[in-house]
């Protein structure tokens, strides 16, 4: 049996599972990216009524980010708001195994499929509820985003330059914590559910995936003294060197990030072997530390001159004989009227199964949406496609399906 058959007949991790992913944004998209490439059939439920603002980003390139989160997915498009989409909710609830959303409750009930609802269909389903603040207490009905959490989290105190104030970090950056998070919560769900028999309704939170990240510097907290966090910069704790350098032309540069001493040799290759790389100040990582700024200094020297094209997304200098060497973050084609997108994906292993953390494209999320409403006998006025040759529509606005009270 060749390898990739011997693949294919090796189960995935979550087969059999089927999971309802009903909300917009980044981080519940992000948990069922995730869950579909551990095998799970799931099933994202949106509208065209009013659309995700994701569907909008980034500026440059309008919707190219969609196959990064909506790979290995199933969707359909229902307005829940009617009698005949509820319906065909409750029935998606009633055939699946895991109900997530990030709609607050006093919307879910609105609508007719708040989770005594769903339970009614699945008395056994898994439920996940996102929350931007908690599902109780003074901030229930505080609406937030990952954004914005970093600096009630504490992760801004830890962001910026040195003796600067308190940066940012300009993107939702809890929220792709949290869709790392949600779903190890699942999974534990499902395992808890097949060995005790007994369900699980999961309340995460964005704000406290930020704290979490924060774990390392609140015990450095407690075990220095009160030592406060130490904002670095592009540098790292543990990694050196570790920073963005300028490169050959306008608003251009290279991040580079070494994290051993084999790291180490293998960069002083790629710059060529230069006779400063060789002092002992630089051959160990302790050693490099107390001397980060002047190799930052020599580092930036070398790469000014460089095209940063050439170098991107590379582990080590394409012209170095490394074997394994290949470019980390691969450029798959993205929906054709609006232009590819760089993706971070990369194959998770298993010692007995599979995962398919693989490139997906617009023209197989479309499949995909065709299948389901045939297996659901839909006509393609009830499931009407959530991206076409049209889309988006003239006239439709640009808001969040449901964010409102």
């Amino acid at each position: 049996m060749t390898a990739a058959a011997s693949a294919a007949a090796t189960p995935a991790a979550l087969s059999g599972i089927r999971v309802v992913e009903f909300g917009p944004y980044v981080a519940l998209p992000l948990t069922g990216r995730i869950l579909g490439s551990l095998g799970a059939e799931v099933i994202k439920v949106e509208t065209n009524k009013v659309l995700d603002e994701m569907a909008f980003i980034p500026a440059w390139s309008r919707g190219a980010g969609q196959p990064e989160y909506q790979r290995a997915k199933r969707r359909i498009t229902l307005d829940v708001r009617t009698d005949a989409g509820r319906d065909l909710m409750l029935q998606l609830a009633r055939i699946s195994d895991v109900f997530m959303t990030n709609f607050r409750r006093n919307v879910l009930h609105r609508w007719g499929i708040d989770f005594p609802a769903i339970r009614r269909q699945r008395p056994d389903a898994v439920i996940m509820w996102q929350t931007g603040l908690g599902g109780h207490g003074p901030y229930y009905t505080y609406k937030s985003f990952g954004i914005l959490v970093q600096h009630l989290s504490g992760v801004s105190m830890m962001t910026g330059l040195p003796d600067e104030p308190p940066g940012v970090v300009n993107t939702s950056y809890s929220d792709y914590h949290t869709g790392v998070f949600q779903p190890a919560g699942i999974i534990a769900a499902l395992m808890r559910r097949r060995l005790t028999g007994k369900t699980a309704t999961l309340e995460s939170s964005i704000f406290k995936s930020g704290v979490a990240t924060c774990g390392p510097a609140l015990l450095d907290y407690q075990a220095n003294a009160g030592r406060s966090p130490q904002r670095r910069g592009n540098r790292d704790a543990w990694a050196v060197p570790h920073n963005v350098y300028p490169c050959a032309g306008t608003d251009r540069y290279l991040a580079i990030s070494v994290s051993d001493d084999d790291q180490w040799q293998r960069l002083r290759q790629a710059m060529g072997s230069p006779d400063w790389a060789a002092a002992p100040e630089y051959q160990t990582r302790i050693a490099r530390r107390r001397h980060e700024d002047a190799l930052d200094a020599a580092i930036a020297q070398w790469t000014r001159p460089q095209d940063a094209a050439v170098h991107s997304g590379i582990r080590y200098n394409p012209s170095i004989a490394v074997p394994g060497d290949k470019p980390q973050f691969p450029t798959m084609p993205g929906n054709p009227r609006r232009g590819g997108v760089t993706l971070m994906s990369g194959r998770r292993k298993f010692s007995e199964l599979t995962s398919k953390f693989t490139a997906a494209d617009w023209r197989i999320i479309e499949a995909k949406k065709a299948e389901l409403r045939a297996d659901m006998q839909l006509r393609p006025a009830d499931a009407a496609p959530a991206t076409d040759d049209a889309w988006p529509p003239p006239g439709r606005r640009l808001a969040t399906f449901g964010r409102s009270r």
